[in-house]
Order: structure tokens, then sequence, then C-alpha cells
């Protein structure tokens, strides 16, 4: 039963992690040219400005969707739970962005934020906030967080419905209010569930290439330039296989050193949690 997962995994993911971490180590080109050159990648991506750059721009861009998601998911998936006769319509109208291209998605939101675009109408000004560096990310995350968040939001709701009911009910007769639950007895119940979301959310983010690559290319100015668009832009538009795979890796330990950080973390803080009780 296993062996197809095993061989998906060893040919579509582990082999081509394997092959990218040798081209690491080499000046590659598209057109077959293969040199090995050590670490000299790495040691060339410690003093690149754009790459620094864009690992601190990948850095804000997680910031800014990663954390509001999942509040907003939160909120959001304790609505849906509560009984009433619209929570499958409630759910279907969260879930709809997801199921939505990013590529839709993209394109409504750069329309919207344009400098004639429905939200300058509303507030009645004229920026153009995809062509200003200080806005322009902060466009780009609205979009990521627009067509994620119902997924999580769907995630949570689940989380919230294998909450006991007589738990929150037993409070409730003991005099604890809606503020008082949530953080004293759903918010440590759902940990496993927002572990879960907190992982799977900063890798997503992290790889996140299709949003800044349809709404900027990674502009103005690379203020939108991620580290996914980056290694997108050496590989195909400059043929720097090797130097593109030096990142990729850099990106994969950086992806892979956040899980483990954060599933310690976690672990560690339930471990408190017990000793203490």
């Amino acid at each position: 039963m296993l062996i197809p997962t095993v061989v998906y995994f060893a040919v579509w993911m582990l082999a081509p992690t394997v092959y990218g971490v040798v081209l690491s180590f080499t000046e590659s080109s598209l057109a077959g040219r293969v040199d090995f050159v050590g670490v000299e990648n790495y040691v060339g991506l410690a003093a690149d400005k754009q790459f620094l750059g864009s690992l601190w721009t990948t850095a804000a861009y997680t910031l800014q969707v990663v954390g509001p998601c999942l509040i907003l998911a939160v909120i959001m998936g304790r609505l849906l739970t509560a009984r009433t006769r619209l929570n499958s319509v409630f759910m279907t109208v969260f879930f709809i962005p997801f199921v939505l291209p990013g590529v839709a998605i993209g394109i409504v939101f750069v329309l919207l934020f344009q400098q004639y675009g429905l939200v300058n109408q509303i507030a009645g000004g004229d920026h153009a906030w995809l062509s200003d560096a200080r806005t322009a990310l902060i466009v780009v995350s609205a979009a990521t967080i627009w067509s994620m968040v119902g997924y999580y939001t769907i995630i949570f709701a689940a989380g919230y419905q294998q909450i006991p009911p007589e738990i929150t009910e037993a409070a409730t007769i003991d005099g604890a209010g809606a503020v008082r639950r949530f953080f004293s007895i759903e918010l440590p119940l759902l940990r496993p569930t927002l572990i879960f979301a907190l992982v799977t959310s900063v890798a997503a983010v992290l790889t996140d290439f299709g949003m800044p690559f349809i709404m900027t290319q990674g502009g103005p100015a690379d203020a939108t330039l991620t580290l996914p668009l980056l290694i997108y832009n050496q590989s195909f538009m400059y043929g720097a296989v090797g130097k593109s795979s030096a990142m990729a890796v850099v990106l994969l330990i950086a992806a892979v050193a956040l899980t483990i950080v954060i599933v310690r973390a976690t672990r560690e803080r339930v471990r408190r949690e017990r000793v203490t009780r």
C-alpha cells in the first residue's frame, strides 16, 4: 500500500531536491553547461544585495500574511460554529476564495488597487498602490490573505467542533465570559489545529511564487521581490541555474528550520503546562 506513496515521494520530491542541492555546487546554465565550483555560489550569496533584500522581503511577506490570516481564521471559524441555519452557506462563502485560481484573485486585486480602481474611488484618492514601494507588498499580502483565509477558517471550524460542548457549558455556568472561555478553554484545546495551521501556512507563504509574480513581478524597485520569485528570475531570465539552486537550498533550509522551531517551541510549552498542573 505504501509503495505508490514512496515512489511518488522519491521521484517527484526527493530526487529533484537532491539534484537541486548538487546543482547548487556548480556553475550551470539552461544550455547544459555544468562546472563544479564548490561553495562559491553560497559565498557569493552572502554579499549579494538583491538576495539579502529578497530574504528580508520574504520574511516581511510571511509575517504580514500568516499572523493576520490565522487570527481572522480563528475568529471566523468560531463564528461559523455558532448553531445557525446559515452555517453551510457561510462555510461555502468563506471557502470560495480558496478554490478560486490565484491568478484570478491576483488580477482582481490589481484592478481594485490601481490608480483609478474601486478602492481609490471609495477612499476619494488616486494613490497607485502597486507602483509605490511602500504599499505594494501590503496589497500583495492582502490578496494572499484573502486567498488563504477561507481554507484555514474551515480548518479552525472543524477544530472548534471537536471541543466537547459540556466543557464550555460548565465554564459558562461557573460564570466565565466569552473572552475567558476562549483564552482558557477553547484556544488551548485548539493547539493541535493551530500548530498544523501555523506550520503549513508559513511553508506556503515562504514558497509562494504566484501572487507576487501575478501582481507585481517583484517590483517596484524589488519591493515585492520574494525569494521564490528571485530564484525564478535567476534561472529562467538570467540562466544562472547554479546560483538559483543555491538560493533554493537556502530557502529549503529556512523552511525546515522554522518548522522545527515552531514544533519544538509548542512541545516545550505543552510540557511546561503539564508540569505546572
